[in-house]
């Protein structure tokens, strides 16, 4: 079999410095520096350049979709060997960051009798954010459903609201961390529940909230657009982890990859602590959902359902 040749996709910048070179190369009164150009054809340029690169980056996930099949179509082999062990662990953090790497043990005793300890290590260095979800409201229309969790899961009841079938709804979630929330950079957010919930979730447009209540639009992302299993599970100076054969992080995790959604620096930088939206704060009064207290002290987000 041939070898396939590897080509990354161009960034914004990388392609914004080619289309500056050809346009200089077709008329020399452009300044050689991109900051001397006209500000309406830089902004032009660099509008371009983002679209470009958002092209050539799906291009570039439908080329290794399509690669991907086509070896594990000619070598069935490479799905019958076996998976690592692998789990997903819940911990509690003490401090609002925690830095682990491959030599921390995480210590677990089953809690039947004679149960075994086990241990387990973290696959690369990670960051454990100690920040958690407070509030969770599903909007649609004009009704409201109060999701939030509950310390004790005997005493929880939602409110009974139906969502109109139909409509296009809203999901806003209070974040509580006692830090910055820059430090919330990169740092992936692990979801559980249906599948199909999980797909709606990872392919919804997520906006920070602002201290006014409000959100900012130009700092919101889409998970299912900015990330994959890959960039979740492998090493990003190695890029690629071994597992053997002609497997890949992608076909052994694929089950997983809808649970995950990691928070770009943008977004972060642009995440304040601030109050609820307004017409949040109406539909509750509306619905007849108690306003609760202290809600100026979390972080908000809103995910438009696709």
């Amino acid at each position: 079999m041939a070898k396939l040749k590897t080509e990354r996709s161009r960034t914004q910048d990388e392609i914004f410095a080619s289309m500056h070179r050809e346009l200089r190369a077709w008329n020399s009164a452009i300044p050689e520096s991109a900051e001397r150009l006209d500000p309406i054809l830089r902004i032009l340029l660099q509008l371009y350049s983002g679209e470009l690169a958002r092209i050539e980056g799906g291009i570039g996930e439908v080329w290794d979709v399509a690669t991907g099949s086509l070896i594990r179509s000619m070598y069935p082999e490479c799905k019958r060997w076996p998976v690592p062990a692998y789990t997903v662990m819940s911990v509690d953090a003490v401090d609002p960051v925690v830095e682990v790497d491959p030599h921390t043990r995480f210590y677990y005793r089953e809690k039947r009798e004679g149960g075994q300890t086990f241990f387990f290590s973290s696959l690369k260095t990670e960051r454990l954010v100690n920040a958690e979800v407070r509030h969770v409201f599903v909007r649609s229309d004009r009704t409201i459903m109060d999701l939030s969790p509950s310390d004790n899961d005997d005493d929880y009841q939602s409110a009974p609201v139906a969502m109109p079938a139909g409509q296009k709804g809203q999901i806003y979630l209070a974040v509580e961390f006692a830090d910055r929330a820059t430090l919330m950079a990169g740092a992936r957010m692990f979801m559980t529940g249906q599948t199909d919930i999980l797909k709606q979730l990872r392919w919804s447009q997520w906006y920070p909230g602002s201290a006014s209540g409000r959100f900012y639009k130009d700092a919101g992302f889409c998970p299912g657009r900015v990330c994959s299993i890959n960039d979740i599970i492998d090493d990003p100076a190695s890029r690629e982890f071994n597992w053997g054969g002609l497997r890949s992080s992608d076909n052994l995790f694929h089950q997983l990859e809808h649970c995950f959604a990691i928070l770009p620096a943008s977004f972060v930088e642009s995440w304040e602590i601030g109050p609820p939206e307004p017409k949040l704060a109406e539909l509750l009064s509306e619905n007849g959902l108690a306003p609760f207290d202290d809600t100026d002290r979390f972080l908000w987000i809103r995910l438009d359902l696709p």
